[in-house]
């Protein structure tokens, strides 16, 4: 006996625990469950969340009834969640000094996600052995609303730190909601208690990490992905998201989800298996969304919409991928010329390249850090790719890059400043990022604030008139002051000037980068 499948899904194949047996020392009572986990070291995040780790490991290898599995999961649930959702990179870099540390706890809560969600899973295999109506059946479908939940939060949590997402994760959500749809509970939010209920349908679940999922994560700084993820919140429910019909043409502006392949849905072009047969597709139908952007952009540029309601800017960055016809790639041309490019990240090590740009030799290079394979080059910038990159899990989107071509003649080396704009880390620890380049050479300076004699590193990029670039200047963080006044000092002194700050440009925690205007005795 089992639950009813499309005729095109072959079977439910969800991972779980090979082997379950009666282990002693499982805590099955609630309230004791309750106040064990109140106990553990929330102060050292490593220690917490390997004994957190080790205990839902033994609790998901023990014999259960679906209820009680069910009942004490959700005990585990909470915390883990509100881990996920109060941790990003520079809040990580602050609560933790150690880099390796901090890649430790990444990669635990990716596991403890992917623990939580197989207590789930077990509980709707479970059922499914028991029983053939889903419908019928409340603990199998808020085991499958969970399930969807902790597997859209592994994607979630590996959005924020740029990791590839787990394998499986998708073709396993795909597999839920298709069953989902087949009975007719996609939309129905379970609760089998007032305190062990749904939040949201499995519909608005599926829908809102999918969204996420095509609006370059990738791209997104850690903080915008969260909020990003609780924007979609509020439009999932104008999303479609219906089955393909069969000898049906494509329609133009519809994104398309493969149910048995582990992927994010791909816009315009139909799914096919390799003997040319159509797999059980989905569609994605973001159109209603773009009316909803027109019309939050209009009455924001009235001021019709109260601080709140949502991040324009953000909405702004996100709309153009929900739709197809936007190029989301840059188009590849072969690599002339060199294949390789040196990387120096922080402001101080780009700092002491350019300072010494001239003096650099081959060993320098070598011990400064191994080159990055060049994968495309053009006006735009690099996308580049290296395996094994000391603290990848430090990087993140908007810092500053400094990119130094060596040639294979007596020219100088190219410096140029860029910003990363798309960074991610595979399980083979191969690291690639998109790299946005600034027109002009930056210049390594010196300033010092006109009430101190004390002096400070900075990069100077050049006014560049027909890229419509301001000169600017990039520092540490906390220099940026409206009417501040810096004195610059370059290697020739009377090349030295005297500047006002003048209007911030972008800015995160390493950094700030801002215009200036020139300051006359």
């Amino acid at each position: 006996m089992s639950f009813e499948l499309p005729d095109n899904m072959p079977n439910l194949n969800l991972s779980v625990p090979a082997d379950r047996e009666s282990i002693a020392g499982i805590e099955l009572n609630e309230s004791l469950l309750h106040h064990w986990i109140r106990q553990l070291p929330k102060n050292d995040l490593l220690a917490y969340n390997e004994i957190y780790l080790e205990a839902l490991k033994r609790f998901n290898r023990n014999t259960l009834d679906g209820k009680e599995r069910l009942l004490l999961l959700d005990l585990y649930r909470k915390p883990l969640n509100s881990l996920l959702f109060s941790l990003t990179i520079p809040k990580l870099a602050d609560t933790i000094a150690d880099a390796s540390q901090r890649l430790q706890v990444i990669t635990d809560l990716t596991e403890l996600m992917n623990e939580l969600a197989m207590g789930y899973k077990i509980i709707i295999n479970d059922t499914s052995e028991h029983s053939s109506n889903l419908k019928l059946n409340l603990i199998a479908q808020l085991a499958i609303n969970r399930a969807c939940e902790q597997l859209s939060y592994q994607a979630l949590h590996a959005y924020k730190f740029y990791q590839t997402v787990p394998v499986r994760v998708f073709k396993e959500l795909h597999q839920l909601y298709q069953l989902s749809l087949h009975t007719n509970i996609a939309d129905i939010t379970p609760i089998l208690g007032k305190q062990t209920k749904a939040l949201f349908s499995l519909h608005q679940r599926y829908a809102q990490i999918l969204l996420v999922s095509i609006c370059n994560p990738y791209g997104l700084s850690s903080g915008n992905v969260l909020e990003a993820y609780f924007m979609m919140e509020q439009l999932i429910d104008d999303v479609e998201l219906l089955p393909f019909p069969e000898n049906h043409q494509a329609t133009a502006g519809h994104f398309f989800i493969n149910c048995l392949s582990d992927r994010t849905p791909t816009p315009t072009l139909l799914p096919v298996m390799e003997d040319q047969a159509q797999p059980p597709t989905l569609i994605l139908n973001t159109k209603p969304l773009l009316i909803i952007a027109d019309i939050l952009f209009q009455q924001s540029n009235k001021g019709q919409i109260s601080d709140g309601t949502i991040n324009i800017d953000l909405f702004k960055q996100l709309i153009p991928f929900l739709n197809t016809s936007y190029q989301r790639k840059q188009i590849r041309i072969p690599v002339t010329g060199n294949e390789q490019v040196f990387l120096a990240f922080g402001l101080a090590s780009i700092h002491h390249c350019l300072s010494n740009i001239d003096k650099l030799t081959d060993a320098d290079y070598e011990s400064y850090k191994s080159p990055w394979d060049i994968l495309n080059k053009n006006t735009y910038g690099y996308l580049v790719n290296k395996q094994h990159v000391e603290n990848c899990h430090d990087l993140k989107i908007g810092d500053f890059v400094g990119v130094f071509e060596r040639q294979t003649t007596n020219k100088p080396v190219v410096a140029k400043l860029a910003s990363i704009r798309w960074l991610r880390t595979d399980p083979n620890n191969f690291t690639k990022t998109g790299l946005e380049t600034f027109a002009g050479e930056p210049i390594a300076v010196q300033f010092s604030l006109d009430s101190s004699e004390q002096t400070h590193p900075a990069l100077l990029l050049p006014e560049m008139g027909h890229r419509n670039q301001a000169a600017s200047l990039i520092t540490a963080p906390g220099i940026y002051s409206s009417q501040q006044t810096l004195r610059i000092k370059t290697k020739k002194k009377h090349l030295n000037f005297t500047v006002d700050v003048d209007q911030l440009l972008e800015s995160n925690t390493n950094f700030e980068r801002f215009t200036f205007t020139d300051k006359f005795d």
